[in-house]
Parts: structure tokens; sequence; C-alpha cells
């Protein structure tokens, strides 16, 4: 057993790496979870590619795997011992997360909110236990809520997932990203978005200044320089510029980046690289019957009211929309709503104009008399509750939430969610000019007690339907797909999407009387099947039960058991369209379709995902009889192609280079112009509200069609390819060259290891197969994993794994000094020291490592194996380069022995210049960045200055012309004279005025600069220390 040997590769194997090095992930990678697509190694590294990296924006398009890459980075810090990272996602992501870290990484996190917070405290004993090493996955809100315990602890790494939300900060009513972006000021950050850019080039500015406040400049300059152009003159020239300081100059002869802060492939360049699945749409048509039509269409009127009694003023749009979701549901979703609308005016009458309950009941009973008489069938009994003086109406439950599992605070923020964010308009709007004159609206006794009868009316009538066409023809388009996914060989799972709780109990009815395995999953998850599912899944996973909080964990348990059914069907709310991972089905079926083409698109996202093995078929339940949604559904699906196959659109209308065959790219861009889709709603609302011929509905949809197409083209596509997006074919060959860069130094690790396992296990290895092996009756494998194997329980072997780091930690601190032999090898392919067999050697190993402190104040610690070696010829010594030294502890050794000689003084001498030499390139190549920092604070000084030297410019201009005419005004009088060199009097004390603050504002400029400067020299200040490992004497011998 070779002592050199084992010091020799224990450091090949954990040798640290410098920042800008591409293979310091190349451990990360082999102990994670994933398959090695270059585009998600190529946007780890270039997060933090310098020391001056404060972080970096994953711009992605939707499904290339942006949480895999923010994976690598934060299982390489923990490795590198930097522990404390916090996660901000939206809520409903949490889970998510902290699934793909443990799935994929094998690392522990803790999600926190408020009460587990508390918890948290009580447990540690401590006022903020987020000063304890970990990483913390939270909502956005909890950085803003809680931001005096998150400003307490140096993040190592800060990750916000959904970043685009943070796009406006901005702007000067945007409290919540102010804050945020406060709060985590300072900390090297990672940005996740798919839409960077949705409506204007100030998103993008936005977002930059959560990495480092004036990257970009100053608002002014920007504005002046890149986005008025475009507003007001249609000038794309200098957009080439913004995207070299946005994304870098790439350089696809050696594929790395110089420069930039955001990266982002889109999936037609990695074709080739990354399979991906198709979508296929398939439209289900039904017609509901005459009763059903009636009742819809007396609501649809009812909702058009310019007064409604059920609902208050400031919520009318909300409310609204709410009610003709659950409308367009089912009878039974809109039965229950009526009946608590109702019930709300029953209230209101009481209250407001003191009807006795007991009348009201009399109301109601007269009318259901009559109706029963009329239509011969027996009616239910309709409850109406008694008001209690003390309680405010109109904070109560509204109606209609209870149905669609929400509140009126969430919903609210979600309807204001444009106004808030300071969005830019895409159409307009009306409903505020309706809220105003509800209002100033005062309602009579008379007005209110007669919406009372119709909303009874209206309540019977859906009451009396007892069978919905729309879910009869659910159940035949289920027998459908289940025959196809037989013929395909598919798993036999649908996920079935609704806007409606009553529905989903409606559906579940339905469906499990045929025999179909249901799974529901809503806001609340409290059924008692539910519970026992939990109950199973925490039987089977006792360990991961014992974590998360109680909620999140049914969540995981009801999916768990979805996944665990032969034929299934997962009926979920709008509560599963985010968060969850649904790959292992690919049947989507919108029960009732959102007019919002994102939460349509976050829906289908839960199985047309990166994981997803085979196309995806989306199901869109149609109503024939309805003109309306049918113009709906033509939007969602022919201009925003929401649903893949079907049709094809031209080049020259997408503004697009490549249409791959579902329609990606166009979904892409229309999604990220329609930013939240809270505007696009509620437009549709607006002509539902309005129209009620076929004629009337036409024409407003005509034109918003015409106005969704200037949205995608003109508004965001240009923009997008001169901005952010690379020539394609320069990142094919990029990925290309990161490709097999990746794969030779992989395969040179893996060969490390290989070898290195064998010298210390020995005898303990017991060879299985070619590439697997088994040691202490764990089967592994070195190198890439196949699925099938992972499903096998073969594990990848990497230098992480318990069973060998303690050997490979204690093998580093190994020193001597050794006399043995190299063994050549006989093969031809191996001959690379066969000119010196039978000559004798010396060598050195050394250690040099480099510490020096990064712009976030990081500490980096780098190192560099040093192999400096002579070889005798005849009565000479001959030097040998220092990457072929080492080449030769490739050779296999003999005969390794102690050795007390000292070595020649001239290998002394060479190893000192080798060192030197290596310490000047380190040296070098810091000052290079000292450079390049000094030219980007060049670049802000003179942006931040555009706005004196414009004015200085419009003064001077004024100043001109007033001259000008002073000189040629002969015909002018004394006192006209006067007034103009009195003019000329005053522009000049102005010009003069803002030369001086120029001037000033210069010189506090460069003086900043000077300061940043030195502080960042000092912080870059290296320390050297060189450790000497062996040194050797040796023979080499065939």
């Amino acid at each position: 057993m070779s002592n050199l040997l084992r010091l020799y590769l224990s450091h090949k194997l954990t040798e640290k790496k410098s920042i800008f090095d591409p293979e310091k992930l190349n451990t990360t990678i082999r102990s994670a979870n994933i398959d090695l697509n270059p585009h998600q190694i190529d946007a780890a590294i270039f997060a933090f590619k310098s020391p001056l990296s404060r972080g970096a924006i994953l711009a992605d398009e939707v499904g290339l795997g942006k949480t895999i890459e923010a994976g690598l980075i934060i299982n390489q810090l923990w490795v590198e011992g930097r522990n404390h990272i916090l996660i901000l996602v939206p809520a409903s992501l949490r889970s998510q997360w902290q699934d793909e870290l443990t799935d994929r990484f094998n690392l522990e996190s803790r999600i926190l909110d408020g009460p587990s917070l508390k918890k948290l405290q009580k447990e540690k004993s401590m006022t903020n236990p987020l000063k304890l090493e970990g990483i913390y996955i939270t909502s956005h809100n909890f950085s803003y809520k809680y931001d005096v315990y998150c400003k307490e602890i140096s993040w190592d790494l800060v990750v916000i997932d959904e970043a685009h939300r943070m796009r406006n900060v901005y702007r000067k009513g945007n409290k919540t990203a102010k804050k945020i972006k406060e709060v985590i000021k300072g900390y090297p950050k990672l940005l996740l978005t798919a839409t960077p850019l949705q409506n204007n080039l100030m998103e993008l500015y936005g977002l930059t200044s959560f990495l480092e406040d004036g990257y970009l400049g100053t608002e002014y300059s920007f504005r002046t320089l890149f986005v008025n152009p475009i507003k007001r003159q249609k000038r794309y020239d200098n957009l080439p510029q913004l995207r070299n300081r946005l994304m870098g100059t790439l350089d696809p002869s050696t594929g790395e980046y110089h420069g930039g802060i955001l990266t982002r492939t889109l999936r037609k360049q990695v074709k080739g690289f990354v399979q991906f699945t198709n979508r296929f749409c398939i439209t289900e048509d039904f017609a509901p019957n005459d009763n059903e039509m009636n009742l819809y269409n007396l609501v649809s009127d009812y909702l058009r009211r310019p007064y409604l009694a059920s609902t208050k003023a400031t919520q009318r749009n909300m409310m609204e929309l709410i009610y003709r979701k659950i409308l367009a549901s089912s009878t039974f979703a809109i039965s229950g709503t009526l009946k608590n609308v109702a019930n709300f005016i029953a209230k209101r009458l009481q209250k407001e104009f003191k009807i006795t309950h007991l009348e009201i009941i009399e109301t109601a009973e007269n009318i259901k008399s009559d109706l029963e008489k009329q239509w011969k069938k027996q009616l239910p009994v309709i409850t109406l509750d008694k008001i209690e003086e003390s309680k405010d109406l109109f904070e109560e439950t509204l109606p209609g939430f209870d149905d669609i599992e929400a509140n009126s605070d969430k919903l609210q923020e979600e309807n204001e969610d444009t106004d808030d964010l300071g969005e830019d308009k895409l159409f307009a709007d009306s409903s505020k000019k309706i809220e105003q004159k509800e209002i100033e609206h005062k309602f009579s006794k008379e007005e209110v007690l007669a919406e009372f009868k119709d909303v009874i009316n209206y309540f019977f009538l859906a009451s009396s339907i007892s069978v919905n066409q729309k879910s009869q023809a659910l159940v035949r388009s289920l027998k459908r797909l289940f025959e196809h996914a037989q013929k395909k060989e598919w798993p036999q799972k649908a996920v079935i999407f609704t806007e409606s709780r009553r529905t989903q109990d409606h559906l579940e009815k339905l469906l499990s009387g045929i025999g179909y395995d249901l799974i529901l999953f809503n806001g609340s998850n409290a059924s008692e099947k539910a519970k026992k599912i939990y109950e199973e899944w925490a039987n089977e996973f006792p360990k991961e039960a014992e974590k998360g909080s109680k909620s999140i964990n049914i969540r995981k348990a009801l999916i768990w058991k979805f996944k665990q059914i032969n034929q299934g069907i997962l009926i979920t709310t709008e509560a599963g369209a985010e968060g969850l991972n649904l790959q292992f089905s690919n049947i989507v079926i919108n029960y009732d379709l959102p007019w919002n083409p994102q939460r349509v698109e976050q829906r289908i996202g839960r199985c047309h995902r990166y994981g997803q093995e085979l196309d995806v078929l989306v199901v869109n339940f149609l109503n024939k009889r309805n003109y309306a949604d049918q113009r709906v559904y033509e939007l969602l699906k022919e201009k925003i192609m929401l649903f893949g196959n079907l049709f094809n659109f031209s080049d020259k209308v997408l503004g697009t280079e490549q249409l791959t065959s579902d329609g990606y790219e166009v979904r892409e861009v229309a999604l990220g112009g329609l930013g939240t889709g809270v505007d696009f709603e509620r437009k549709i609302l607006d002509i539902y509200r309005k129209c009620r011929t076929e004629n009337q509905i036409k024409k407003e949809f005509d034109q918003l069609q015409l106005d969704l197409g200037d949205v995608i083209i003109e508004k965001v596509e240009e923009t997008h390819k001169k901005v952010i997006q690379h020539f394609d074919e320069e990142v094919r060959q990029k990925l290309q060259i990161r490709k097999q860069k990746l794969t030779d130094s992989l395969s040179k690790l893996d060969t490390y290891l290989k070898r290195y396992s064998n010298i210390v296990f020995k005898s303990k290895i017991k060879q299985v197969s070619d590439s697997i092996f088994e040691i202490d009756n764990d089967k592994y494998s070195i190198g890439n994993i196949t699925k099938k194997e992972r499903d096998e329980g073969i594990k990848s072997f990497h230098t992480s794994l318990p069973i060998i780091q303690s050997i490979i930690k204690q093998d580093r601190n190994i020193v001597g000094k050794w006399k043995l032999n190299f063994i050549h090898p006989k093969e031809k392919a191996r001959k690379s020291f066969e000119e010196y067999i039978h000559k004798d050697g010396q060598l050195i190993i050394d250690i040099l490592i480099s510490k020096r402190k990064t712009i976030n104040n990081t500490e980096e610690i780098f190192e560099n194996m040093i192999v400096s070696m002579l070889i005798k010829e005849g009565v000479t010594w001959k030097k040998i380069e220092t990457k072929r030294g080492e080449k030769i502890l490739e050779l296999e050794i003999e005969n390794e022995r102690p050795s007390l000689n000292r070595l020649r003084d001239e290998l002394l001498d060479i190893t000192n210049e080798n060192l030197q030499h290596q310490k000047e390139l380190i040296i070098k190549q810091n000052e290079d960045y000292v450079f390049q920092e000094e030219d980007h604070l060049n670049k802000f000084i003179e942006e931040s200055l555009l706005k004196f030297k414009n004015e200085i410019e419009n003064r001077e201009k004024e100043l001109k012309e007033l001259n000008k005419q002073l000189r040629n005004s002969k015909t002018l009088g004394y006192y006209e004279r006067q007034q103009v060199q009195d003019e000329i009097a005053k522009k000049q004390k102005e010009l003069f005025k803002t030369q001086k603050k120029y001037f000033q504002a210069q010189e506090s400029q460069f003086t900043e600069k000077d300061k940043r400067v030195f502080d960042l020299r000092n912080k870059l200040q290296l320390n050297f220390e060189t450790k000497r490992l062996a040194e050797v004497e040796f023979t080499i011998v065939d």
C-alpha cells in the first residue's frame, strides 16, 4: 500500500478549487441525484464565476430545472462549510423546495412560518433561532414580516424563487419588495425567474438592483439610454449594449462568459441535450340542457345589474368573478352559493330595514310553494339565519368564499396585485367606474326585497337540477382517456382541476359510484379519507412525518397515495395548482377553465414539467351553448397556445425564429407579456358583464384578440430577442464545449476515486459487474447512475459518503519522504515516460494554499498542487514541466520505503520558482478583478452624471437660442431687448448652478469610487501558505 498515492489521491479528490474554476462543482454533481445537463451546470458556474460576483439571475425558460441549478450552488456551499442559507419562495412552493433539496442533494432543510418560528424559539430557548446554521425555506412574506430576525444573520446565500414578483421594486409604492431588498442587502443572492422581462425594461432594472444597486446605472440614466428610445422613437440600437451588460459577452470558442449578471437558456437551445415531451389538446364539448342554460342566463343577468345588495361595492369586481367561476362549474356549486347570497340579503333586510326573520321565512316558503306547484316536484327547505345585531354583515365570510377556498384578504390582494406592484396596464378596465357608482347608490327596502326574491327563485331552480351534462361528458371522456392510456402503456392516472369545493364533492360521488379510485386534494384536506391516508403515509415514513407541519405532510401523503394507485384520479381545487410535482401522471383535465392564462399554465405545469417522460394530454371542457366561453377558449388555445399541438402559426406572425411542435415559444412570450394575468382576467369579466348578444361579444373579443396580438408581438418579443437572449448557435456551441469539459473532468475525478477506493478498501470491495461493486452489503457505482439503477437501490459512490469521508480526511494529513519505484506500463497507449525507464529522479509535491475575501466578504480558500521534478540523464539532471511531472503519479508504485536523504538543491530552487510562478499568476488575476471593478465603477459614474450633463446641454441650448434671438432682433424695442437680456442673465445663473452641482457630484462620485476600490483591494488581499506533502526519490522501472 502506497502512502504517497494515498496522500496524492486524497488531495486530488478534495482539492479546494477557486471560485472561477468550473471543476469546483464536480463533487457536488457526483453526489447529487440529477441528470448531467450542461445548461444547468453552466448556470451554476456562471452565478459565482469570480470574487466580484454578488450573485446572478437564473432565468432559464420554464421546465429547464432552475431549482436544480440553485441546488448545485447550495450543495457546494454546504460542502464548503457555508451553512447559513435562506430560500424565499411563494408559500405554496416551500414543500416542493424541501423535497427537491432532500431527494436530489440529500440536504436537510427547515420550512419556517410564524407558528414554526415560535415553536423553534421555544425548543432552542433562543430569541432568534435563525442564528443556528441551516437551510431555511420561507415565504417571501416571511422576510417582510420577520425582517428583524432575518437582518441579524450574515447569510452565505439568499435564494429568491419566482423573483419576477420583485421586479417593480424601483417604484415608490412597492413597500414589500423594497423592504425585502433591504433585509437581504449585502449578501450573495440567486434570483430565479422564467420571466425576467414581462412588460418593460424597467423590470430588469428592478431585478438587477436586488443584486447590486446601480448595476445598470441610475434610474434616470437607464430610462434615458434604454427605455425612452424604445418608448418614444421605437429605437432598439442600444439594446445589444444592454444585453452585454446583463448577460456578459460569450466566447463560443472556450464556452466562457466575461461579465454579466443574468443567464438564460431557451428550450430550443438545449434540443439534443435535454429530452422534452409535447402537450396535446383535447376539447370536450358539452351542451347544457334547457334548465341549466336558463339558470346560467338568469344568474348572468343578475350579475350584470348596475347595483347588487348582496355585494360590498368595493368588492364588486372580485365577487362577480367568484360567482361567475362557480356558475360555470356546476349547478351544485352555484346552488350552495345562491343559498348563501340569499342568507346574506336576508340578514341585510333584518338589520337595515327591520323586516322580521319570520316575514323573511314566509316569503321564501311562499316562493317555494309556488314553484313546487308549477314544476310538480318537491324542493329542498332553505334555512335562513336570524341576524345578530352586534355583527357587521360585511365582515362575515362573504358568499362564494367558502366554495372556492379563499378569504377576502387573499383574493383582494390578488385582484389588486397589478396596482400594488405598479404593473403596466395592458387592457382598459371599467370596474372602477362601476364601483364608484355603487358606493354612491343608496338601496331602498323594496329594491333589496325584490333582489332577495329573485335569488331565492334562482336557488330553487339550481336545486331542482339533479344531473349536469358537463359531468356526464366527463364520465365519457375518462373512459376514452383510460382506454387510450392502456393502449399506449401509459399510467392510467388523471388530474382533474375544478374551481369549486362543491363541484369536487359532486364529482367524488359521481366517479366513486362508477368504481374509480379517487384522491381529493383541496385547501383544508380535512376529510376522514385524507386523515387515513396521512396515517398510512406516516407509518411508511415515520422520520419524514416528524419533520415539517402536519398540513404540509398531509399534502405529501395525498400525492404519495395518488402515485401508488394503479388506476386513479386526483380531483383537486386550485390548491393543487402550485407546488405539486405530478410528473408520474400525464393527463390534465380542466373541468373548469380559469380565465387567467397564468393559472392554466400552472395547472398544466404540475404534469408537464422537467422529468415528465411522456407527452401530456390536456383536456378542456367547453360549453357549446355559450359563445363567450368559446371565444375565451379560442384565445387561450389559438393565440396563447396554452394547450399545445393542433394549430400552426407563421414565423412572421409570431416574431420568433423557430416554432417547436407544441408552440411553447408563443406560450412563453404570451404569458410573459400578460404578467400576472389579472389584467387579462378583468378584461374578460368586463366583456361578460356588458355584452348580451352574440354580436356584442364577437366585437369585444375580436378587439381583445388584436390587443393581445400587440402585447405578444410588439411589447415583448422584440425586446426579449435583443436583451435577454444570446444567439442560438453560440449557445449550442457553448453547451457542447461545456458538456465535453464536464465529461472530461468528471471522468478524471472518477478515475481518481476508483483508484483510491481500490487502495483503501482492498479486499472489502466485491465486484458485482463492470460498473457496480459492493462494500459492507451496500451496492455502489462510480460515475453516472441510471434511473433504473437508482430504483434498484444502487448508490452513487462519492467523496461525501461517510464510509470514505473520514479516511480521506485522515489521508490528507499524510506527509513524508520516500524512496520508491514507479512501474511503467507495457501498453503502448500509456508510454508517457518510456524514455526515462531505468532512470532515477526526484520530485517534490507542494500544496499552495491561497486565501482572500470576495466582494461579499466571504473568505475564499483554494489550493494548487505543484509537482516539481528532476530526472537524471547521464551526469546531468533534467527539469520536467509541472503538468508532466504530475502525470508520473498516475503510475503504480512498488517498494515504497522511508528516506532520510536530502534532495538536490537545484530541485529545491525549481520548486521555489514553480511556487513563485503560480503566486504571480494568481496575483495578476487578482489585479484583473480590481481593474474590472474600476471599469464598472467608472461606467456607473458616467451614467450617474448623465442627468447633470443633459441639464447643462439643455441650458446651453436655451442660452444659444436667446443670444441668437438678441442678435437677430433689430426690430425689438428697448423694453423687449431688456427682457431678453434679463432672461439670458437668469439662464446663465441656472447654468452655473447646474455646472457647480455637476462638478460637486463628480468629485463625490470619484471619492466614493476610490474608497470602494481601496476596500476591494483590501478584501482581495492574498495570503499564501505552502504545505510540503512529499519529497520522493524514485526509479522508473518496467
